[in-house]
């Protein structure tokens, strides 16, 4: 039944690594072959997208677990398949925002670590549970404060991450970005422990949400 599920958000994941691919094509031949900053200016921007864009694709993806439910899906069924499918697409966007910071060679385009991405990950996925339960509320305040505030969280987080690579004078509080630094892991725990309670409050949720024909 969930690899049924999982068929329903095909289209998705595969628009998703088209669009990927594409932006980290033109973005590659922008700052090697151009002059404009713009191109450096979105490869530096990119720990920003990877935490915000996977709870913003996420979270309009619940028509199609609608649709699932409505023709006999399992419940259950339904929300691990949203799981796996927001892992996957934080992992793309995670592998295409590591790969463009390493292929750009551009002394103005920041080069991300790979012990920044369990932290981008992390901050990434809890926001995805936020987007999933708020988009099984209907339209008003409550939603809309949850969207508004999950943006400005994971806008913040992102540049915090992008002006440790951007700047050499940040504090060195902020450095490195990793899990062995306290400062990251205590910000890493605090978005687990979000991520884990609204993932808790989806799930419940999605057991009690009324299925829309």
């Amino acid at each position: 039944t969930m690899t049924r599920v999982l068929c329903l958000f095909r289209n998705l994941l595969l628009y998703t690594i088209v669009v990927l691919a594409a932006f980290l094509a033109v973005i590659l031949a922008g700052i090697r072959l151009t002059d404009f900053s713009l191109f450096e200016t979105y490869a530096n921007i990119m720990p920003l997208f990877c935490v915000i864009f996977p709870g913003m694709l996420l979270g309009n993806s619940w028509a199609n677990a609608n649709l699932a439910m409505s023709f006999g899906a399992r419940r259950g069924a339904c929300f691990w398949s949203l799981e796996i499918v927001s892992a996957l697409i934080t992992l793309f966007f995670l592998a295409m925002a590591f790969a463009l910071s390493n292929l750009a060679d551009s002394p103005e385009v920041s080069r991300i670590e790979l012990q920044a991405v369990p932290v981008l990950a992390v901050g990434a996925l809890s926001l995805v549970q936020v987007m999933l339960f708020a988009s099984q509320l209907p339209k008003g305040f409550t939603r809309n404060l949850l969207w508004g505030g999950s943006w400005c969280v994971g806008w913040i987080l992102g540049m915090a991450v992008e002006v440790v690579y951007l700047f050499e004078d940040a504090p060195a509080i902020l450095r490195p970005v990793s899990l062995t630094s306290p400062l990251w892991l205590a910000v890493s725990v605090c978005f687990a422990v979000v991520g884990l309670v609204f993932g808790v409050l989806a799930r419940r949720g999605m057991e009690k949400a009324v299925v829309q024909l």
